[in-house]
Order: structure tokens, then C-alpha cells, then sequence
């Protein structure tokens, strides 16, 4: 079914009201989903950097490492489908004044659309920056909605790519404008916050996961309340088929 024609876009002040007034209110769903995905991802994050050290090629070491550092990008697309699912129904739930228990969120999910749905624009977007610059940053903003899709509208991998474009078309550069510095800011945030000397921590093995742990809890939730708060704005205007 066609969308309907476009009556207007939100603007950036109302994307962030929005974003800041959700992240108030549901501040422990998403510290809770945090510590869920986060916890467990930083874990097996920091153990697979470990043990693949090119320092030291010791044969039987690398290919353990091989493995770890292969289980660790599973482990992290996986987190982020699972948090994205999360956060998109903690949105939801905001809006229409309802209340769904973290736990029964995590057991609806459609864990294997979701982690298909990330691996898919990964890879889509990477090939978008190694082919050109410019296929890249418009896949960024034609595909930054793929999760909320699948997760509010229970659609199917391919169609979520097909619905955040038709969404995204008119607004690619509110999108991008939106996006590309949330994920700028998120990654400097992250590399700062994981310098486990900032938090008196130390280095080391336990130090490196508490800063992966706390730099994905305090940079994960507005990117994530972001782009479903702008689904739903671009739904809306658009007309919800």
C-alpha cells in the first residue's frame, strides 16, 4: 500500500524533547536492558580482544582467538538487536501509556529478524563507504530506521529495508542530520568512558569490561530511543499503513 502524502516533518528540537523526556521516563527499563545485553557483551567482548593477540602469534592461541573475536561480533550484533527491540517497545509503551515488564519484551522479541536486520545493514552500509563515501552516509540515513520497523510493525527482514527507506525519502538529510552526529558523539563518548583510568578502575582484564559495560549504558539509549522516536514522527505524517 502506498503512504500517504507527506504533511510535514518534525523538527530537531522536537526529535530531542521527545528523546530526553522518554529516556527520563524510562530510565530503568533501559538501565535494566542494559545491564542485560551489556553485561554479558562486554564480557565476551574484552575476553575475545584478549586472547587474539597479534603480539603474540602463538598458533594455537590465534585460532582460539579466531573464534573468540568471530563469537564477539555475533555476540555484539545479537546485543544490539536484542536492546534495539527493547528500547523500541519501552517507546511505545511511553507513548500510549502503557507498561510491559522488561522481561516479557525480551521473550517477544524477534530475536533472529532483528539480529538478520542488523547484520544486513552492517554489511550494506560497509559496502556503501567502501564503494564511495557518499552510498554510505545515504545508507545511513535511508536504513537508520530497519529496527523499529521490524519491532513495532513485525515486519519481515527485507521489508523493514523497504519501509525505512519509503519513510526516510524526502527526509534524508533531517535523517542524516539527526543520526550521523548522535553516532559521532557516541563513539567519542565510548572511547573516552572505556579508559578504565577515568573511573579509578585500573587496566587490565576486569577494568576494560566495566569500561565497555559503562560506555555502552550511558552511550546506547538515546541513539536507540532516536530512531524509534523518529519512526513513529515520519509514521505519523506519512500516514501508518
Amino acid at each position: 500500500m502506498r503512504l500517504a502524502q507527506v504533511s510535514g516533518r518534525p523538527t530537531f528540537g522536537e526529535v530531542v524533547g521527545q528523546v530526553g523526556r522518554i529516556c527520563r521516563a524510562q530510565w530503568r527499563t533501559l538501565l535494566v536492558a542494559g545491564l542485560i545485553v551489556f553485561v554479558p557483551l562486554g564480557l565476551v567482548d574484552v575476553a575475545g580482544a584478549d586472547l587474539f593477540d597479534l603480539d603474540d602469534p602463538d598458533p594455537g592461541l590465534l585460532a582460539v582467538g579466531l573464534v573468540a573475536v568471530a563469537a564477539s561480533v555475533i555476540a555484539a550484533l545479537a546485543g544490539e538487536a536484542i536492546y534495539a527491540g527493547i528500547v523500541a517497545a519501552a517507546v511505545v509503551a511511553e507513548r500510549e501509556g502503557a507498561d510491559r515488564p522488561t522481561g516479557e519484551v525480551v521473550r517477544h522479541l524477534a530475536l533472529g529478524r532483528l539480529l538478520a536486520v542488523d547484520l544486513l545493514a552492517a554489511l550494506v552500509i560497509a559496502a556503501g563507504f567502501v564503494a564511495l563515501i557518499l552510498p554510505g552516509f545515504l545508507f545511513v540515513a535511508w536504513f537508520a530506521l530497519v529496527a523499529p520497523a521490524l519491532e513495532i510493525e513485525g515486519l519481515r527482514v527485507l521489508a523493514c529495508f523497504r519501509r525505512s527507506r519509503e519513510l526516510v525519502r524526502g527526509h534524508v538529510w533531517f535523517v542524516l542530520g539527526l543520526v550521523l552526529p548522535t553516532l559521532i558523539v557516541e563513539d567519542a563518548l565510548a572511547d573516552a568512558l572505556q579508559s578504565a583510568s577515568l573511573w579509578g578502575i585500573g587496566e587490565g582484564f576486569v577494568g576494560d569490561w566495566v569500561g565497555s559495560v559503562l560506555a555502552n549504558l550511558v552511550t546506547s539509549p538515546f541513539y536507540a530511543v532516536a530512531v524509534t522516536v523518529l519512526f513513529l514522527e515520519l509514521r505519523e505524517r506519512r500516514g501508518a499503513t
